[in-house]
């Protein structure tokens, strides 16, 4: 390898083939054109075995073993392959014999590359990156207590919580998903602060975007039969903890604010989500107001933020989100769409720093009336729009945190 080039390992939970934003734009797109050598170990789908090794850009994949949990013997099989994985892991970093592992989520791998870095003649440095806590305290506030299941699951999650205070303890720097993430864990104390960054995800820079504003909103609005609509566009997951009832209650405070002019565009539901959803919105008498779409291409998901005049993002303040990253909100900001959200702490920071949307109260009514003030300002909505895409452009994107990070840990010692 070339002078000051690093070789890389790469550990995450995900499903290969993956489109995750973050391991595409960081680790196959950016490291590999800076020079450094990139290995993944990710999950296959149905895979059962022997592993198989796979290119994704410019990288190796390892695949690992893995099958779908629909069963008792699935979850049985899945349990034996994990151990088995957590093995030839080990296998593996003596295979690559990397300079930095970069661990996403996963406990045990992160705890095998502490401990090959300890026993290795070479430096090894191993980088965490943290995700998604406070998984019981969000259950607890929502009142699902039934979810924390069994004792026996109870135990499980404080032995995690054990092993994750020895990797807060033990790994070379840690990477939070927000800084709000970051903040929470120096103020518990549970982790040295000189140590720990926050690596929030980001959006593309969308290439020639001026030239292609007008034919994608036009296209999209006539595919969909909305050329003269106000559209409000949600795009993202809508599993329970994102309450996405709130979608249909804006609606209905939106027909009253801004009239038979609105239209709500949701992008991203299952078939099971789209009846259900479809289902509640003709009860309440707003169907009329209601596109809904099934999961598009990553690729895709640009031209239909073009097509919205307001992008919305009603994020729940409960704790698992007061500390998450904003993707969607990056997405509608990189495509010059003004946004509507709650005011958890990121959203906050992030408004103040770009100016490129309005905060709400997390209620139906004070989203619709947010929504309103868009509707009736056109000239809020361009500044707003303008602003976002100057913040994507200039100061936040996957190429600058791409390259911010790789200097980070490239240079760490």
């Amino acid at each position: 390898m070339p002078l000051n080039k690093k070789r890389f390992l790469i550990i995450a939970p995900n499903t290969f083939p993956s489109d995750h934003s973050f391991l595409e734009n960081v680790f196959v797109k950016t490291f590999p054109k800076a020079g450094h050598e990139v290995f993944f170990i990710l999950n296959g789908l149905d895979h059962v075995f022997p592993w198989k090794i796979e290119k994704w850009g410019a990288t190796t994949v390892f695949v690992r073993p893995r099958v779908k949990q629909k069963s008792l013997l699935n979850r049985f099989l899945n349990s034996v392959l994990i151990r088995l994985n957590t093995f030839l892991i080990l296998l593996l970093v003596f295979r690559v014999r990397p300079d930095i592992i970069f661990v996403r989520s996963e406990l045990f791998p992160c705890l095998i590359a502490i401990t090959f870095s300890v026993l290795s003649k070479k430096k090894i440095k191993v980088c965490y990156h943290y995700n998604w806590p406070l998984y019981e305290k969000t259950l607890l506030k929502l009142k699902r207590i039934k979810d924390l299941g069994t004792l026996l699951k109870k135990i499980e999650r404080l032995f995690q919580q054990f092993l994750l205070s020895i990797v807060f303890n033990k790994a070379d720097y840690i990477f939070t998903i927000s800084e709000a993430m970051r903040n929470m864990l120096i103020l518990e104390g549970r982790i040295n602060g000189k140590k720990v960054s926050a690596l929030p995800l980001a959006a593309n820079v969308i290439e020639d975007l001026s030239l292609k504003y007008l034919p994608w909103r036009q296209s999209i609005r006539q595919k969909l039969s909305l050329k003269n609509k106000f559209i409000t566009i949600y795009i993202g997951s809508l599993d329970e903890l994102r309450e996405p009832e709130i979608l249909i209650e804006t609606t209905i405070y939106a027909k009253e604010f801004v009239g038979m002019n609105f239209h709500l565009l949701i992008v991203g539901a299952t078939s099971e989500q789209k009846r259900a959803l479809l289902q509640k919105a003709n009860v309440r008498g707003v169907s009329d107001y209601i596109t809904i779409m099934e999961r598009i291409k990553r690729e895709s998901i640009a031209e239909f933020i073009c097509a919205a005049d307001v992008g919305f993002s009603p994020i729940p303040v409960i704790p698992i989100f007061e500390i998450s990253s904003p993707t969607k909100i990056y997405e509608y900001m990189a495509a010059g769409c003004p946004f509507v959200s709650s005011k958890i702490p990121e959203v906050v920071s992030l408004l103040e720093k770009s100016r490129a949307g309005l905060l709400s109260d997390h209620n139906a009514r004070s989203y619709a009336a947010a929504i309103k003030i868009f509707y009736e300002d056109e000239d809020l909505r361009k500044r707003c729009g303008r602003e976002g895409l100057r913040f994507t452009q200039e100061i936040h994107n996957y190429e600058i945190l791409s390259y911010n990070f790789l200097q980070k840990i490239t240079n760490y010692e």
